[in-house]
């Protein structure tokens, strides 16, 4: 499963070179497996991506996914 999201974050990040920075706003439970990820996309694209992952509650979550 992991394999497959650090593809699909690879591609993105082909298809658009110039982002430097990324912010994830993730559920503290996942976080270390995200952080993970992040590592194999830094490995495998050798950018110097700029990566925070800010942990949050559900509620949160909700609160600021109802935003977009």
């Amino acid at each position: 499963m992991d394999n497959e999201y650090v593809d699909l974050v690879n591609n993105f990040l082909k298809n658009n070179k110039n982002i430097k920075r990324i912010r994830l706003i993730i559920h503290e439970v996942i976080a270390a497996n995200v952080k993970n990820i992040i590592k194999n996309v830094k490995t495998k694209t050798k950018r110097n991506l700029e990566v925070t992952v800010v942990k949050t509650s559900n509620q949160l979550l909700s609160d600021w996914s109802e935003l977009l």
